[in-house]
């Protein structure tokens, strides 16, 4: 997961260039090496980092862009038929088709396909191992039974 430089430094997302250089300038005063009897801290390191980031114009849209992915997620259809459809038939403890939870799409995020992707074909090459081990042995045993 990506470093959020907004966070680090203390403000929004839309923070106009004179708000991140104030919190900046604020957090650097506090954290600074002179303050602290010349010891830098990691977070001095990463105050640093967040402003060199952030205080170039092409350096934010570039991280821009790139939190927008990270955090980019499969939106449910929209116009589902489900959505709309509510029945408020509490009564019946045997009728579950007033489940919601079943019926709403999952929402994932491009991270979790990804590990999903990954697990599946992992899941994939193990049985083939399997099947090829047991296969061998089933040969190799048939071979030497007389």
């Amino acid at each position: 997961m990506m470093v959020d430089h907004y966070l680090r430094l203390g403000v929004t997302r839309t923070a106009t260039h004179a708000e991140i250089r104030a919190a900046y300038r604020r957090l650097a005063q506090r954290l600074h090496p002179d303050t602290h009897d010349g010891v830098v801290s990691t977070d001095m390191v990463a105050v640093n980092e967040a402003w060199r980031v952030l205080s170039d114009q092409g350096r934010r849209s570039a991280y821009d862009a790139k939190l927008r992915v990270e955090t980019a997620y499969v939106a449910p259809p929209t116009g589902a038929p489900w959505s709309a459809i509510d029945d408020d038939d509490d009564n019946d403890l045997t009728d579950y088709d007033d489940d919601d939870d079943v019926l709403i799409p999952m929402v994932e995020t491009v991270a979790a396909r990804r590990w999903m992707v990954l697990i599946t074909f992992t899941m994939i090459a193990a049985a083939l191992l399997l099947t090829a081990l047991f296969v061998y042995a089933f040969i190799r045993s048939g071979s030497t039974a007389r």
